[in-house]
């Protein structure tokens, strides 16, 4: 249960990284874009207001691009580095598993061992017992025939 736990999670910050990957494309996509509108542009004297203001513009946008792309990669490393760490906690968890699974062995051996060994042991103890009441059958015949031959003496 705690295996799909750590595997969703997984799941679910790779998907983000995908979607982070896709948005950091879009944004490469558009400064592409901006950097092939500020080519076009006419160089005359007349637009060169206008041009400087758009390449302000693209200037900021690019800033922000960057900036966001700078923090898409830092939260892509972030990711990158709490994916690994899960990863490695799932070995851990796996290897525990697998120790415990080996205990558990050991543990039904023992324990088959043990009823083994109880198991001969009553064995023994009713061999015992049974030895013991064939004894006092045995005695008590003997008594039985030594009353029977009072009897018949005194009689």
């Amino acid at each position: 249960m705690k295996l799909s736990a750590v595997k969703d999670e997984r799941d679910r910050y790779l998907s983000e990284k995908l979607s982070l990957e896709s948005k950091l494309k879009e944004f490469e996509v558009q400064l592409l874009d901006l950097q092939a509108v500020m080519e076009k542009l006419p160089s005359l004297e007349e637009s060169n207001k206008s041009l400087s203001y758009n390449v302000s513009q693209l200037s900021t946008k690019l800033k922000v691009v960057g900036d966001e792309r700078d923090r898409y990669q830092s939260e892509k490393l972030s990711l990158e580095t709490e994916l690994k760490e899960l990863e490695v906690k799932v070995k851990v968890r796996e290897d525990d598993l697998k120790d415990t699974q080996v205990q558990l062995f050991e543990t039904k051996r023992q324990l088959q061992e043990i009823q083994q060994s109880n198991v001969q042991r009553e064995r023994i103890a009713l061999g015992k017992i049974v030895q013991d009441q064939k004894n006092v059958i045995e005695r008590l015949r003997g008594k039985k025939e030594r009353l029977y031959a009072d009897l018949i003496k005194s009689r």
